[in-house]
């Protein structure tokens, strides 16, 4: 049709070199200007100072700072606070600015709306789940961790913590998708058995990571946010499947290896 061809015509329009780099440079300078340590402008865009804020009750109270902190503190009237950095977040600074300022640059603007209504498609089902992982894992950290570990250490002993410590690990990585927010949920449940049980507290943070990393593998958030982007219509129980019997067999030389590392 006639719709079709001037939309193939359209995608074959050669651009200058320079347009083609704009996005990634651009990427590069932003990240570069807003982390840099010997610039300023990183604390303006961290900054909570001054702020509106508004009591909502025994939720907490929510803030707005003038750099677009907002957060909510003293949660259940509890010593809880979670905040949120709009500038900083480089979702929104500079990934989603840049994108937009690509749209510009190749004159792809009225495209807009097909864009969002694309996207809407591929990630409106993953939202619900991946939120959901999510709040688990701030749970996690908020110290509920270290009161579920509390009576397993006791009950389990040496021998038996040495070998759900890398299990741990690939419980954090696999609700949060991170190995990084796994160790910070997991970490202090560590110190703690090494404390109680007179183990090495560095040799269980090696095995803790070790399963962090390995968790990665049946991260429920990394396999719907890979399917979102590739378009795969494929369930995460068959996705799952396949990639836990490498993660379990590593495992398991994590745990041999961990037995002779704190051991022998």
């Amino acid at each position: 049709s006639a719709s079709s061809e001037a939309a193939e015509a359209e995608a074959r329009v050669e651009h200058p070199t320079w347009k083609y780099c704009f996005p990634i440079s651009t990427v590069v300078f932003f990240l570069t200007l807003t982390r840099a340590p010997y610039l300023d402008i990183k604390d303006e865009l961290r900054s909570r100072r001054p702020r509106a804020s508004i009591r909502l009750g025994s939720l907490g109270e929510f803030y707005c700072s003038s750099a677009l902190v907002v957060g909510l503190e003293d949660i259940f009237r509890e010593p809880v606070a979670t905040s949120f950095e709009l500038l900083y977040n480089p979702a929104i600074l500079p990934f989603f600015a840049v994108a937009l300022l690509t749209l510009l640059v190749f004159d792809q603007a009225h495209k807009v709306g097909d864009l969002l209504r694309i996207t809407w498609a591929r990630t409106s089902a993953v939202i619900v789940p991946i939120t959901a992982a999510l709040i688990f894992a701030q749970l996690m950290r908020a110290g509920v961790s270290q009161e579920l570990a509390r009576p397993l250490v006791t009950a389990l002993g040496k021998y038996g913590w040495s070998f759900v410590a890398p299990l741990f690990g690939a419980l954090g990585s696999f609700f949060s998708g991170s190995t990084t927010v796994s160790n910070l949920t997991f970490g202090s449940v560590h110190i703690l058995a090494a404390d109680r049980l007179g183990l090495n507290k560095f040799k269980l943070l090696a095995l803790q990571t070790v399963g962090a990393t390995l968790g990665n593998c049946v991260c429920l958030q990394n396999i719907i946010s890979a399917k979102t982007v590739v378009g795969l219509d494929t369930l995460e129980s068959v996705i799952i499947a396949k990639t836990a019997k490498p993660a379990l067999l590593f495992t398991l030389v994590a745990w041999l290896f961990g037995i002779v590392y704190l051991f022998i």
